[in-house]
């Protein structure tokens, strides 16, 4: 079923908006999955059925990234290396790439940190990316979520660069298209423009998005996962939400829009290399409406 302007409530509720992310996630037409993937997920943003969407980024990630460095399980950062990177599929609106990137930009100067630093936000739905490059847009330029001009101050000396592609996360990274470059300099845009990306991720970040494949892609994001994460110095962060699927009365459906287990993760990870490096575990930061219903894990993936 397909959705126009006018069958969208826009204030519908919680369950409301996770039931019609459900239904336009079936597959009615006899199609792979993955066929219609990019027409619904931007029908999805267009008509803003997006309840996992906070309008803000999540305290959790700065906390946790906050304290990777000082846990050697969970430390991503590569030492006597020119560059890190950071892959975050499903990006969304864009805000925890700018909590990444203040992460990267507050390492300390020296011979043993990395020169080049990229944060990868990856979207298939052209709809997200246009707002996520408006609100980091907004975020660089220090003027909160309101986009100004196409021009972006030059804040620091150095920079890391936010780099936001459209594409399918189950395609090889080159089939991806750079959608544009975003740094305290200033924007690169090259819609559609082709990019090399064959090089290995240092970090990994999922928070909704593993919950919002439907189920039977479970095992491909697995194996995917292990050919996008360096073995043996990468991590995968994963944030599981929404742990049981009901909220605090045990009534209303969360999600988006499919609930997830602990278990769900080892099932698909453990296979292809993956081990658990740090958790699960709840953390103190999550937004009060998510505790109890979601948990940080740190995955490190073996010498392959």
């Amino acid at each position: 079923m397909w959705y126009s302007n006018s069958d969208v409530n826009f204030d519908a509720s919680l369950k409301e908006k996770v039931q019609m992310l459900q239904q336009m996630m079936k597959t009615t037409d006899g199609s792979s999955e993955t066929d219609t993937s990019m027409q619904k997920w931007d029908q999805v943003w267009k008509h803003e059925i997006t309840p996992w969407d906070l309008g803000r980024a999540t305290p959790l990630l700065a906390s946790e990234l906050r304290r990777c460095s000082s846990r050697g399980a969970t430390n991503f950062v590569p030492r006597e290396s020119k560059n890190v990177s950071v892959l975050v599929p499903g990006c969304g609106s864009g805000y925890d790439l700018n909590v990444i990137r203040e992460y990267l930009q507050a390492l300390p100067d020296g011979a043993s940190y990395p020169d080049i630093k990229t944060v990868v936000g990856l979207e298939i739905s052209e709809t997200s990316l246009n707002k996520a490059q408006e609100r980091i847009r907004a975020m660089l330029e220090g003027l909160g979520d309101t986009p100004t001009s196409k021009s972006v101050a030059i804040i620091e000396e150095e920079h890391v660069d936010i780099q936001l592609n459209l594409g399918d996360f189950f395609e090889p990274c080159n089939k991806w298209n750079h959608y544009c470059t975003m740094n305290t300099e200033g924007i690169e845009d090259q819609p559609n423009g082709q990019i090399e990306m064959n090089y290995l991720f240092d970090l990994v970040y999922d928070y909704t998005f593993f919950c919002a494949l439907p189920p039977t892609l479970r095992d491909r994001w697995g194996q995917r996962m292990s050919a996008l994460l360096k073995p043996k110095s990468g991590r995968l962060l994963t944030i599981m939400y929404p742990v049981d699927g009901l909220d605090r009365t045990g009534k209303e459906l969360r999600g988006p829009p499919f609930p997830v287990t602990a278990d769900d993760y080892r099932r698909v990870l453990e296979p292809h290399g993956f081990y658990i490096a740090h958790g699960p575990y709840e953390d103190e930061n999550s937004v009060e409406s998510r505790k109890g219903h979601e948990y940080v894990c740190w995955w490190g993936l073996s010498n392959r």
